[in-house]
């Protein structure tokens, strides 16, 4: 992936310092195979001298621009950030192209490495991560994508660089998914019928009107149900007429104006005694004589008008005849 840097700007405490401010832009390759920034000489020999870096070879024939400890210290103390802004390849050479730039920032940390073997069997620890590029490519290694990273879309032949964040242990991942171009056709046709949020909307519509209807017919059965009668002391039926009314009254005063008939229980078995010979004698109907009874129940009969209690043994009954 190639791009265009277009400066390298180191920012100190009270000002800032660029070493390609009176160079060209020029085109380098990200490359994360090599740890180092193949950058043109005159851009590294400028941050050499202003940054105390020393550049040796090793007895491994590795070269390294290396720092002493008190100049580490100093440049950790001045330095607050080194940025690196890129843009796509050719864009600034031509006005009417499209530009598209992104800058990359590095806390001077990133810079700050230590060499090991095979690079360094003198232990020699600390050193700065750029080199003069043997030849004029130009590679930004893995010490630029210690702060940023690439998306790269082969189908589309895009190519994306951008910042590296680093937000906390509990903050959410962010993933947005690169679809191929058939399947982003697909989804881009299913968007044009109806977007998402109004078909929500039709879905939340719906469900309210629903609801809606649900709650007029439950209020319209349990009306319905209510048992008919009256309500402390009221009619369901609204208000009484005035011929009901008048009629009640007249019942009403009958049945005060009503003489009081009583008769002595003797009489009542008389009378009884009557209607039941009148019905037995209906011409025409079979004779249905009831069990004769020969107790004592005349007696029982006066002794109830007497207000007394029934003997506590009354004759021996006779069997039927």
């Amino acid at each position: 992936m190639e791009v265009q840097v277009s400066s390298i700007v180191v920012q100190f405490n009270e000002s800032s310092w660029s070493p390609t401010a009176n160079s060209s832009p020029f085109t380098a390759v990200i490359d994360s195979t090599l740890p180092y920034l193949y950058l043109p000489s005159s851009i590294c020999n400028q941050m050499a001298t202003r940054l105390g870096l020393d550049l040796i070879t090793t007895s491994t024939d590795y070269q390294l621009y290396t720092i002493n400890q008190t100049q580490r210290a100093n440049n950790y103390r001045q330095v607050q950030n080194i940025r690196i802004s890129v843009t796509n390849p050719g864009a600034l050479e031509n006005p009417n192209g499209q530009l598209n730039w992104t800058t990359i920032t590095f806390p001077y940390a990133a810079f700050d490495l230590n060499a090991t073997w095979p690079i360094s069997p003198d232990n020699l620890t600390s050193y700065f991560p750029i080199l003069p590029a043997p030849t004029d490519t130009f590679i930004l290694g893995r010490t630029f994508l210690q702060e940023a990273y690439v998306i790269a879309d082969f189908e589309r032949d895009n190519f994306s660089v951008y910042q590296t964040t680093f937000p906390g242990p509990n903050a959410d991942e962010i993933l947005v998914p690169i679809y191929n171009i058939s399947v982003e056709a697909q989804l881009n046709a299913e968007s044009k019928h109806l977007p998402r949020r109004d078909i929500a909307g039709i879905v939340v519509g719906c469900v309210v009107f629903v609801v809606i209807v649900v709650g007029i017919l439950w209020v319209w059965l349990v009306k319905k149900r209510r048992p008919n009668g009256t309500s402390h002391g009221k009619s369901v039926y609204g208000p009484l007429s005035e011929t009901t009314a008048t009629s009640f009254e007249l019942e009403s005063n009958v049945s005060r104006t009503r003489p009081r008939h009583t008769k002595h229980i003797s009489e009542l078995s008389s009378d009884a005694e009557h209607e039941r010979g009148r019905l037995v004698n209906v011409p025409g109907s079979p004779t249905i004589n009831e069990m004769e009874d020969k107790s004592d129940a005349t007696q029982w009969q006066l002794n109830a008008q007497r207000m007394s209690e029934l003997p506590p043994r009354p004759q021996t009954p006779q069997e039927v005849e």
